[in-house]
């Protein structure tokens, strides 16, 4: 899987340097080619794909092996809590003690396409995410296909946001973060509350999100040669595994094709070049047609869910920051 291998690629990188609908194209000077580093990665991606085939255990296990011993980083410490039965962690920017009640919060819901990933892997991200918006963030351990088809991950995302409000926290203090799968997942859960009567978050902050699971959009195919991360054959073995019995076009699990009516206030980033382009496009046309207040960027150049090198490309970590920005913003 590119994705995988891409990962782990600049996860030894990044050790080694130092352990409104108008489509808004963001570049970080006008004109300008994306960084070195952005560049750097990209043909290192492209240099590694490869047809190689391993377990989805083997992968997960290369995948933590990788991620799972990269240490928080200064200013932001860790509380692991059970989250009503869901393992989860807090991830809290200086300022906030451990002790200390909180008041407003992210939760935050890892890439993986819903079969890898987890709190070990991907707590640096959050990190970032915390120290970005300065907000305690939350990320949790849903379970994952194959093993655990839908509703599995969405119904371990709906009990951690219900624990979120049983310890106080008002429903206008939570942001909900996701990138990738985690940004499909982000948005399933927000028509999930609706469908449920239950208050709906603050905001949603979307990042290269898998809203399709059908593969219906036009840039799965003209994207095809400039993606260099995620691959449809990848793509549409996870949505099997993950979809199980359930049709693809369910909104739960492609939100691009639910009640688009009563979406808080959202921000999706999306790079022109990757497969995923052309969901994010539509679903952030059907917001704007239902009234909701969506900003989507589409940034020049970028891999599929750069931020996640954001101890690497200056790019990613302009993006944090603008997510961060965007969370406590309407928190």
């Amino acid at each position: 899987m590119k994705d995988n291998r891409l990962r782990l690629i600049v996860g030894v990188i990044s050790g080694a340097l130092g352990a409104l609908l108008a489509v808004l194209v963001v570049r970080r000077l006008a004109g300008m080619r994306p960084s070195l580093q952005s560049r750097l990665v990209k043909s290192l991606a492209q240099l590694n794909a490869s047809n190689e085939h391993r377990s989805i255990q083997a992968v997960r296990a290369q995948f933590e092996n990788a991620y799972g011993r990269v240490p928080l980083p200064r200013g932001v410490s860790r509380r692991d809590v059970d989250a009503n039965g869901v393992p989860a962690a807090w991830l809290l920017p200086s300022g906030i003690a451990q002790g200390q009640p909180i008041t407003k919060a992210i939760l935050y819901l890892h890439s993986g396409g819903y079969v890898i990933g987890s709190i070990e892997a991907q707590k640096t991200y959050a990190a970032a995410l915390a120290k970005a918006s300065d907000t305690p963030t939350l990320i949790i351990d849903y379970r994952l296909a194959p093993e655990n088809p839908f509703p599995a991950a969405l119904d371990d995302a709906l009990s951690a946001y219900r624990w979120l409000l049983e310890q106080g926290i008002a429903a206008e203090q939570v942001a909900l973060v996701g990138d990738s799968a985690g940004g499909g997942l982000s948005a399933a859960l927000t028509l999930k509350l609706k469908d449920l009567g239950i208050a709906l978050p603050a905001a949603l902050v979307l990042v290269s999100p898998w809203l399709d699971l059908t593969l219906s959009g036009e840039s799965i195919q003209s994207k095809a040669e400039t993606e260099v991360v995620l691959t449809r054959q990848d793509i549409d073995q996870w949505a099997s595994w993950y979809a199980g019995d359930t049709p693809r076009d369910h909104p739960l699990i492609s939100p691009v094709f639910g009640d688009a009516s009563a979406f808080p206030p959202t921000l999706i980033l999306v790079s022109d070049e990757e497969i995923l382009l052309s969901e994010a496009e539509v679903f952030a046309q059907r917001l704007e047609a239902a009234g909701r207040q969506v900003e989507l960027q589409v940034w020049v150049g970028m891999i599929h869910a750069w931020p996640v090198v954001h101890s690497f490309m200056p790019e990613a970590r302009e993006a944090m920051q603008i997510m961060g920005d965007f969370a406590r913003r309407h928190l």
